[in-house]
């Protein structure tokens, strides 16, 4: 199962939100790429994992292996992008998926941890634990 054929989700609203501000800006004459991408981290690719390999607690997970878990995570998420394209595509959202952007890759994540650590610099950033339920954390 993909996270992405639970359909709505989060993430095609979200996707809709953004396709709408996009258009609106480009036809008020900014340039707007329109570069699509997959969210490679998070609940959902980690509750996919979880259900397909039978994983219950976080003991399971640690049995299972962090390495392989990741790796896994990985795989399910550019497994299911074929999927993610069409759901765009039938929704109207015409962003540029021959060039994903993947939360998965190194320039992405540096670029995340930069902005963190500029949030962190400025004290805005504050510590809360609302994992409760959550295995993988």
């Amino acid at each position: 199962m993909c996270s992405s054929d639970l359909f709505p989700s989060h993430d095609s609203v979200a996707g809709m939100i953004k396709d709408t501000i996009s258009r609106y800006k480009a036809m008020r004459g900014y340039y707007v790429p329109r570069q699509g991408g997959f969210d490679c981290h998070g609940l959902p690719a980690e509750q996919v994992v979880e259900k397909d390999h039978g994983l219950k607690t976080r003991e399971d997970v640690l049995s299972f292996g962090i390495e392989r878990f990741n790796d896994e995570c990985r795989r399910s998420v550019i497994n299911c992008a074929d999927i993610w394209k069409e759901s765009m595509y039938k929704l109207g959202i015409l962003d540029d998926y021959e060039r994903p952007y993947k939360t998965m890759d190194k320039d992405y994540m540096n670029s995340v941890w930069w902005v963190f650590k500029q949030l962190y610099e400025r004290g805005r950033i504050y510590e809360e634990n609302w994992s409760e339920g959550i295995i993988s954390v």
